[in-house]
């Protein structure tokens, strides 16, 4: 037991030499221990200030909470030692021999280990702030998360020592041996500064790099994971592409900064200002943000979903097409944000503000939305998704335009003179719904119930019981009831059955119609007026759409496989990344239309016009890629109209 007073030499002899290996909460301060033989001796909680152990032997020893200050222990053993929460402050050790030791949470600040021996050994949340490792070896050793912040590392041999989260700074690594990535890295990890440089690439792996300065520096590609930036300043930084998932970025200044396509997944992003910063399609999954500043960032196609955005301010952030699955909005500042086809379903969002802000096509379904402020209009809409009182409501005159309505029960509702364009009913019940004057421009109707009957052969859907206007009778029924076809949804059967045949359709008013992705293989739309109409991914193989009227169409990434366009209108029509193949342009009119990284071969343009047309990065045959630029230029066209038709 601990005496009164401190144990003499004589006295520890003593009770070695009895076989007593027990000195637990000892006091030997100041005491002799030169050259003795402790090894697996238990010193846990020893008082051990101020006594001398060179040339001891300690290997194996338990010195737990024990207080080692100012000891002198020239080239002391403490090889394998148990040193955990130790105090080592100001120890003499230099040549000591700490190999494979255990040194989790002690403190050295200011020891003296020249030349000391430190391989393998776990200094796991130590602190040696101002400590002296000069020539130390310190390979293979666990510095995670240790302070080493001003200590002498000149000549230190740090190679394979895992340095995660390590406190560098103001430290000297002046000849020091750093683990072979890190080795450029030496002068930011201790002196943080590294504005404007160029780290593309770069492999910072769980570094500890709080309040470094990276303002305007390159770090595209760059792995973070798991790094400490806290308190970082990074305005104008790159960092597209880079991995920052599990970093610590709190209170780090991110203005305008470039985090395109950046994998921020669990990171930490408290209170950080990432004021029009572009996050585009960033991966943000499970990331804590709360109280951080957004405002005017770019945020659209990323994947926020489960992240934490409490008491966020994305006033006018771009969230288009965002995922907020199941995140967590809860007094954030939405004003005036686009939240434009973003998935908001199981959102949180109590007390949230949502003021002027878009949420088109926004999947709303789940949401909480308790004391969040709301537009009237969207508040309507989320009351359906979330209520389910859709059924026999009483929608006259409401405007539902661009809302996300898919699988919705609306039967027996009223929305005559509801404006329902662009909005998508995908699988919504519309049994019995009286639709009489209803705006159904560019709205999904696809797999919407429309009619408890069957069909009949040969004549399509019969939509008893649910009351349209003749021009969305006829767009409807090929698009609730169609079958899908190779995975696109098939209207072809329904336009070429006979009512759809010929020259039948002339006339027909299917403009604003969405038939994305539809199947019109064959289809017969000769003088169809389908402006403004979404035929994107549609597939057109063999259709006839001679004298159609398709100004403003979007026809992006259809497929046109000996397609009859004669005498089409085309007028700014969307035809980007589009395949013609064999196609009939003959007398077109396609003034205005953009066909940049079009694909066309084997068309017929003669006589076509093709004024300000945009042929950006299209395949064109050579003869037409010759005089393309002509075929596009007001100035040139009637010389060119001229030529060709000889």
């Amino acid at each position: 037991m601990e005496g009164s007073r401190p144990l003499t030499r004589q006295e520890i002899l003593d009770i070695l030499r009895t076989g007593n290996r027990d000195l637990r909460k000892q006091d030997l301060r100041g005491a002799d221990l030169s050259g003795l033989d402790l090894t697996d001796v238990d010193l846990t909680q020893a008082n051990l200030c101020k006594a001398t152990l060179n040339h001891a032997h300690l290997s194996h020893t338990l010195l737990e909470n024990a207080r080692l200050q100012q000891v002198q222990a020239d080239s002391v053993d403490l090889k394998a030692a148990r040193l955990s929460r130790a105090d080592l402050s100001q120890a003499q050790l230099p040549h000591a021999n700490l190999r494979e030791a255990i040194l989790q949470n002690t403190v050295f600040e200011r020891a003296n280990l020249t030349a000391a021996c430190l391989e393998r050994a776990d200094l796991t949340d130590a602190r040696g702030a101002g400590a002296c490792l000069h020539a130390a070896n310190l390979r293979e050793a666990n510095l995670t998360r240790s302070d080493l912040s001003y200590a002498n590392l000149s000549r230190a041999d740090l190679s394979y020592a895992v340095l995660h989260q390590t406190e560098l700074r103001g430290a000297d690594l002046t000849e020091a041996r750093l683990p072979h990535k890190l080795a450029p890295l030496a002068d930011l990890l201790t002196t943080r500064q590294g504005a404007g440089r160029n780290l593309d690439a770069a492999i910072l792996r769980f570094l500890n790099l709080q309040e470094v300065n990276l303002q305007q520096a390159s770090l595209k590609g760059a792995d973070l994971t798991g790094a400490n930036l806290d308190a970082g300043q990074l305005p104008n930084a790159d960092l597209t592409r880079a991995n920052l998932s599990g970093a610590s970025l709190r209170r780090a200044t991110l203005t305008d900064a470039h985090l395109t396509e950046a994998d921020l997944g669990q990171a930490h992003l408290d209170e950080a200002t990432l004021t029009k910063a572009n996050l585009a399609r960033a991966r943000l999954l499970g990331a804590t943000m709360t109280g951080a500043g957004l405002t005017d960032a770019n945020l659209s196609g990323a994947d926020l979903s489960q992240a934490d955005l409490t008491g966020a301010n994305l006033s006018h952030a771009d969230l288009s097409q965002a995922n907020l699955t199941g995140a967590k909005l809860v007094g954030a500042d939405l004003t005036g944000a686009t939240l434009s086809n973003a998935n908001l379903s199981q959102a949180d969002l109590t007390n949230a503000n949502l003021t002027g802000a878009n949420l088109n096509l926004a999947n709303l379904r789940g949401a909480t939305v308790t004391g969040a402020t709301l537009d009237n209009k969207w508040a309507r809409i989320i009351t359906l998704l979330t209520s389910g009182q859709g059924a026999r409501a009483d929608l006259a005159h409401c405007d539902l335009s661009y809302a996300w309505l898919q699988g919705v029960n609306l039967s027996n509702a009223n929305l005559t003179h509801a404006d329902l364009s662009h909005a998508d009913l995908a699988n919504a019940d519309l049994t019995n719904v009286n639709l009489t004057g209803a705006n159904l421009n560019l709205a999904n109707l696809r797999g919407a119930i429309l009619t408890n009957e069957t069909l009949e052969p040969g004549y399509g859907p019969i939509l008893v019981n649910t009351t349209l206007d003749k021009k969305w009778r006829r767009i409807a029924a090929p698009l609730t009831t169609g079958r899908a076809v190779g995975g696109r949804f098939d209207i072809c059967q329904w336009l070429t059955l006979s009512e759809f045949t010929s020259n039948n359709l002339s006339g027909y008013d299917l403009s604003y119609a969405c038939l994305r992705k539809a199947n019109l293989v064959r289809a017969n739309l000769r003088y169809v007026n389908l402006t403004g109409s979404d035929l994107s991914e549609a597939d057109l193989t063999e259709a006839d759409l001679s004298y159609a009227n398709l100004t403003e169409a979007n026809l992006s990434n259809a497929r046109l496989v000996s397609v009859n366009l004669y005498r089409a209108k085309l007028l700014k029509a969307q035809l980007r990344q589009a395949t013609l193949v064999n196609v009939s342009l003959r007398e077109a009119d396609l003034s205005g239309a953009d066909l940049s990284q079009a694909r066309l071969v084997g068309v017929n343009l003669d006589l076509a016009d093709l004024d300000q047309a945009t042929l950006t990065g299209a395949t064109l045959d050579e003869k037409w890629r010759k005089i393309a630029p002509l075929l596009t230029s007001r100035r040139a066209r009637r010389k060119v109209i001229i030529m060709i038709a000889i």
